[in-house]
């Protein structure tokens, strides 16, 4: 793949290129990652809320099932099926309502209730977004397979950042054989971009 294609799969700018080849995330891409931080902090939060409420209704279910399971006799199945859309209502209404009430405090990924989850959840995350620091990964990337698992090489060798493969299917576009320069964060690994690796950058053409 071409730097063009590579920017247009890893959504990255020729600006953002450049701070990633300093070995730091460009203020666009610490933006982008750090609006996906409070999306991820009102998820953990949002569930946090609700999972009580779903756990009062699953007691509940039992304890009707027990008491009178034998009186409902086969309709016993269907207040079964009752109470688990009552949860999956509960679930989405519950979690989209505390979404929408706690973006009134929760706007940026250092506010206090992001730092409170984050140190309890995500705490790799926290650490990557305040160092701001980008590693690069260069090599040829491959990709393996013995039928049941795959493994991503780079040179040949299995990558010790193999979440990379976990958690970003785009980086598989890269295991066709190709050399690539791979800019990472590192403690999470998210990639922010990638350019060939035959494609460094050139120092400018002497005149004359």
């Amino acid at each position: 793949m071409g730097l063009a294609e590579l920017a247009a799969l890893f959504a990255f700018s020729p600006d953002d290129l450049t701070d990633n080849r300093a070995g730091r995330l460009s203020a666009g891409q610490h933006a982008r990652l750090s609006r996906e931080a409070v999306e991820a902090c009102l998820g953990a939060l949002s569930m946090l809320v609700v999972l009580p409420w779903v756990a009062v209704v699953a007691v509940s279910y039992f304890i009707v099932a027990i008491r009178f399971g034998d009186a409902l006799g086969p309709w016993v199945c269907g207040v079964f099926l009752l109470f688990f859309a009552l949860v999956a209502v509960l679930l989405t209404a519950g979690a989209t309502a505390v979404q929408r009430i706690a973006r009134r405090w929760v706007n940026r990924p250092d506010c206090g209730v992001c730092r409170w989850l984050g140190t309890r959840f995500y705490p790799h995350t926290v650490e990557a977004l305040a160092l701001g620091r980008v590693v690069m990964l260069a090599g040829r990337w491959t990709l393996e397979s013995d039928g049941e698992h795959e493994v991503l090489l780079l040179d040949g060798q299995p990558l010790e950042a193999d979440v990379l493969l976990e958690q970003d299917e785009r980086v598989l576009r890269l295991a066709d054989g190709g050399a690539y320069r791979v800019y990472c964060v590192p403690r999470v690994w998210w990639v922010v971009a990638a350019e060939p690796l035959g494609e460094a950058v050139q120092p400018p053409a002497a005149d004359g």
